[in-house]
């Protein structure tokens, strides 16, 4: 009897010091636990931010300015991209020029919708197709030609692109297609109107800068 108590006084330590490492092991392991899952939850949110920077672009788009000084003028043009759902997205955009055309200014306004059709990705990269229309305005003088001028110009466009983005500000879009210009019947069509209204085969690259990005990093 004696000699059990002894031998039970011999491993009493042991035991006491076992059942006290236990809520430190506990601690410990709920610690990891813990610092793991904060770490898997904010690697998705990154990805979330640096996606949604490609789900969304408002940028400024200087083929108009090209448009302008071939017809020694000047001109800016803006866009803004949205990525819907199912690899679908649309496109609204702003473009503004003024020639100069015997010795006068000629101010020119554009607006378009498109939607686009991106098959590679979920966001606004890569290969994509677009399907919109346009509304050009060319401010011809009643003088030049009469009361019958067609000023307005509507226009369907179809085109296939490759959009490629790096950095996150700059994007190089280079995109070839087709653009059909109605005229209306009873109005006469200026003689020199293709000069400023591309028709038929288009193509062409834009560099495209995120500007909504740019203006976040500087402030």
């Amino acid at each position: 009897m004696n000699r059990n108590l002894k031998k039970g006084r011999f491993f009493l330590p042991f035991i006491l010091l076992l059942l006290t490492s236990l809520p430190l092991h506990a601690e410990e392991a709920g610690a990891k636990d813990e610092s793991f899952s904060q770490a898997e939850s904010s690697l998705p949110q990154e990805e979330k931010k640096e996606t949604e920077g490609r789900k969304r672009i408002f940028s400024l788009d200087f083929s108009a300015l090209i448009l302008g000084l071939s017809n020694n003028g000047w001109g800016l043009g803006c866009s803004y991209e949205q990525y819907l759902v199912y690899h679908t997205a649309f496109k609204a955009g702003f473009q503004h020029c003024t020639f100069i055309r015997d010795g006068s200014l000629f101010p020119t306004v554009n607006f378009s919708l498109a939607a686009e059709y991106y098959p590679l990705s979920n966001s606004l990269d890569k290969l994509y197709l677009s399907l919109g229309g346009a509304m050009d305005y060319l401010a011809y003088t009643t003088t030049d030609y009469g009361e019958n001028i067609q000023s307005n110009f509507i226009s369907i466009i179809t085109e296939l692109g490759w959009k490629w983005r790096f950095q996150e500000l700059v994007a190089i879009d280079i995109h070839a297609g087709y653009k059909y210009i109605f005229k209306e019947e009873d109005k006469t069509s200026p003689h020199d109107y293709e000069k400023y209204l591309r028709k038929g085969i288009v193509w062409g690259a834009s560099v495209k800068f995120n500007l909504g990005k740019i203006i976040r990093k500087i402030f």
